[in-house]
């Protein structure tokens, strides 16, 4: 997602926006009960896991697995509730599946902290 205000964007781009922010509740709910995610930086590490399989304002998004793929240009998703559910459970999916990433980043996370401390 933007950083700048002055990069929202308008029109069709303005709908997957909205997607967007309503699929993400979901990416917290997840993050939340799936990775124990409590704070900023657990959510963080959350959504670092995920980063890269994620297309917010430009590129595909690869929605699926194997022959099952399908690829959607970022500004494909409209705020109507198939694509909302469709992003909302890819993001449900990428979540799970990087739990483990999540974990990790955590532990050497709070590693640091000690040998700092």
């Amino acid at each position: 997602m933007p950083k700048n205000p002055a990069q929202l964007p308008e029109g069709g781009a303005l709908r997957h926006l909205v997607a967007s922010v309503i699929a993400m509740g979901r990416v917290v709910e997840v993050a939340f009960q799936i990775c124990q995610a409590r704070t900023f930086e657990d959510f963080q590490d959350a959504l670092l896991g995920i980063r890269d399989q994620t297309h917010w304002t430009q590129g595909k998004w690869v929605i699926g697995n194997g022959a099952n793929a399908r690829d959607r240009t970022w500004n494909e998703f409209q705020c109507t509730h198939p694509d909302i559910q469709l992003l909302s459970d890819h993001l449900d999916r990428l979540i799970r599946q990087n739990y483990g990433e999540c974990e990790h980043l955590r532990v050497v996370r709070r590693e640091s902290v000690a040998a700092i401390g």
